[in-house]
């Protein structure tokens, strides 16, 4: 059962100043089969991710988060999006889009990093701009780093422009923060791998 109704108010919500809402006792939601929920009328007829019509993947402005276990594949998989955007080549099925990448990448080596481009046949252009920074980033902390990163986003490497895709890998290590994977690891003692 939703929270909110069509127009974003609570459930319950009498509107008078100072009483709370009313917030509807939990029930277990509906188990659908992925034919019930293919029948189902969706909220909007504007398409996820182009899911309906097969329209860009993925817009400027938006944010993809890719999550899962260390060696899933994370980074092979946003390396062969990447390929696919500054190719030009189709992605996943939807069709293309042609754009230039930049790659922030704070934990690898250099092997590692020549090796990702070679798997993933960027070994040759030149509308991938990488940077590798195995520290990490400080953006919470080092305002010259934001200042850098911020024009980096803005201007591209030597004005060359915006990106049309920005890979960070991992994303945790923007930030020194507290308790973090980044803080455990430059604690003394703690071995990487």
């Amino acid at each position: 059962m939703p929270a909110f109704d069509e127009n974003g108010v609570p459930l319950g919500w009498d509107g008078a100043g100072g009483s709370d809402p009313i917030v509807p006792a939990w029930e277990p939601p509906a188990v659908l089969t992925a034919r019930q929920i293919c029948l189902l009328e969706p909220p909007s007829s504007k398409p996820l991710l182009g899911a309906q019509d097969r329209g860009p993947l993925a817009l400027p402005g938006w944010r993809i988060v890719v999550g899962g276990q260390s060696g899933a594949g994370k980074t092979t998989f946003c390396m062969r999006f990447i390929r696919a955007v500054v190719l030009g080549e189709k992605f996943l099925e939807w069709p293309p889009y042609r754009g230039r990448a930049l790659v922030l990448d704070l934990e690898q080596g250099l092997r590692t990093v020549q090796r990702r481009l070679r798997e993933a046949g960027l070994e040759d252009c030149d509308d991938v701009d990488y940077v590798r920074i195995p520290d990490g980033l400080g953006l919470d902390t080092e305002q010259v780093q934001r200042d850098w990163l911020e024009d980096l986003l803005r201007n591209g490497h030597e004005g060359r422009g915006c990106y049309d895709v920005v890979l960070v890998d991992p994303l945790y290590k923007l930030y020194h923060g507290d308790g973090d994977e980044r803080g455990k690891r430059t604690q003394p003692g703690f071995e990487r791998s």
